[in-house]
């Protein structure tokens, strides 16, 4: 699932109305989150070959298609590679559409995703890779956060202001936007060197 709902945002949150808002709010905060800590929260299953391919795929058969905003494979099975419904994948290596989606549906050659993330017209050729993202349960509070801060402060710099439990006072104790308060929550998820996909994937498997 995306990092969190509408639903769960208004849940954790308190708050109601603004759907529209906080639906396009989600996958802004979700980038915030992987680029502030430097963590793309890619699914492991290790396995005594390594990572298995229950939590990825690549082909240089994949094409996207606007018109049912789907990812589409003609010469392999999506049925059977245990992706889910509701699943957040992030694709590589494509020209235009590297970023997360939300799979909403999987048959056999295609997989429609959510019109949350739009995908563009490409044709196959690139070997794409995609894997599952599994963010952390607690990131659904930090997320929902972001997401009333950015409601409340509306593009407005404020000296002092208090959000149930969380407060700041001066403007240099904002951390990438938002209240230092909030983003102390994802200190335990940074990490110096990139947490991606691992490099065997991207670079020594194309086919």
């Amino acid at each position: 699932m995306p990092i969190v709902t509408l639903t769960e945002v208004q849940t954790l949150a308190q708050i109601s109305g603004n759907d529209a808002l906080i639906t396009a709010l989600i996958p802004i905060i979700e980038d915030k989150i992987v680029s502030h800590c430097n963590n793309e929260f890619i699914g492991v299953y290790e396995s005594l070959n390594g990572i298995s391919p229950i939590v990825y795929n690549y082909s240089n058969t994949i094409y996207f298609q606007n018109s049912d905003n789907s990812l589409n494979d003609d010469t392999n099975d999506f049925t059977i590679m245990n992706f889910k419904v509701n699943d957040v994948i992030r694709v590589y290596n494509s020209l235009h559409n590297d970023r997360t989606f939300t799979i909403d549906s999987i048959a056999v050659h295609k997989i429609v995703l959510n019109d949350i993330n739009e995908v563009k017209d490409e044709t196959a050729g690139n070997t794409i890779v995609f894997a599952r993202v599994d963010y952390p349960a607690e990131l659904k509070l930090t997320a929902a956060m972001m997401v009333k801060f950015r409601l409340q402060k509306q593009g407005v710099i404020f000296k002092s202001e208090k959000i149930d439990d969380y407060s700041y006072t001066r403007e240099d104790q904002l951390v990438n936007g938002y209240p230092s308060s909030i983003m102390s929550d994802l200190t335990d998820y940074c990490s110096l060197i990139k947490k991606s996909i691992p490099a065997n994937i991207l670079y020594f498997r194309q086919e």
